[in-house]
């Protein structure tokens, strides 16, 4: 990765396509038009999730016989990165990005930075906090409507397994950007309940870490407080019987990496449940059984 990078981290529905939109404006490039989805119902100002990167990454976990629910490890990544055909293919995806100032989104990039890392380079990175209840409930409603074409809610849907992927994503991230000098942490609820003093952050961060002054102007016209559809007190997640002590302990901890995004890390104090695999597969069952069966 370059200097001149950014990467824009987050699970789903956490507001990392309203971050990237914010960090265009600001003044990085996202690559040409034609590589990016069309806006839609749930993120109107698009995802900004570049194509050829999309494309990659599901190879890249193919070749760890891995997926988001099974996760790969950084030693399977690190091997990839070694490895002449993937490492090649690897930064002819960061030269095509050019030498200016650019970003990357992508909710895989949560699992799969030990790739990318051990490529080199010193990207700036922008996590994206939102209460993990809220943003699971608005990825529920995503799937249903999007993948179900239904309007009316699916019982049964595994809660605690979509914190506990939560949970796994924000660890790889905070493992993988610990030892970075360039990091701010954003949060969703934030953002839209103070939007002007959320980007004027945002906005300040980036130009301290770049050296330059992006456009502050462009920025303010982006985000749009109705964007919420499930509104939430942040502290409504700690009362919440759902969630473990460890995820409720990560989610304060991130919060407070808002102000302090330096403050160390210690991954002992978040551990998962021990069970965690078995309920992730939990999750991905869940999720098989709206699946057509094979012909």
């Amino acid at each position: 990765m370059s200097d001149r990078s950014i990467m824009v981290l987050g699970v789903p529905r956490s507001g990392t396509s309203m971050t990237a939109k914010l960090v265009k404006e600001w003044g990085a490039q996202a690559g040409e038009d034609q590589h990016f989805d069309q806006p839609d119902a749930f993120n109107q100002q698009g995802y900004w999730e570049y194509v050829p990167l999309k494309q990659f990454l599901r190879e890249l976990l193919r070749a760890c016989d891995a997926s988001i629910i099974d996760p790969p490890t950084a030693a399977q990544l690190q091997a990839l990165a070694l490895d002449p055909h993937w490492r090649t293919r690897g930064l002819s995806l960061l030269a095509a990005m050019g030498d200016n100032i650019w970003f990357w989104k992508h909710p895989m990039l949560a699992i799969l930075l030990p790739f990318w890392r051990e490529l080199g380079g010193n990207p700036a990175y922008i996590v994206c906090i939102r209460s993990p209840i809220s943003g699971a409930l608005s990825q529920k409603r995503m799937f249903e409507s999007r993948i179900l074409q239904r309007d009316t809610p699916v019982d049964g849907f595994p809660l605690d397994g979509a914190l506990v992927l939560w949970q796994h994503s924000m660890l790889s991230i905070l493992n993988n950007t610990d030892s970075s000098s360039k990091k701010i942490f954003v949060s969703y609820e934030q953002t839209i309940t103070n939007y002007a003093a959320a980007c004027a952050r945002l906005h300040s961060d980036l130009n301290t870490i770049f050296g330059v002054t992006g456009d502050l102007a462009a920025m303010l016209r982006v985000v749009d407080p109705t964007l919420q559809h499930h509104s939430d007190d942040p502290d409504s997640f700690f009362n919440a019987a759902s969630a473990t002590r460890a995820q409720k302990d990560l989610y304060r901890f991130l919060l407070s990496k808002i102000d302090n995004p330096d403050a160390p890390f210690i991954p002992e104090h978040f551990p998962l449940p021990p069970n965690w695999q078995e309920i992730l597969h939990d999750l991905q069952a869940w999720h098989a059984q709206f699946q057509p069966p094979p012909r």
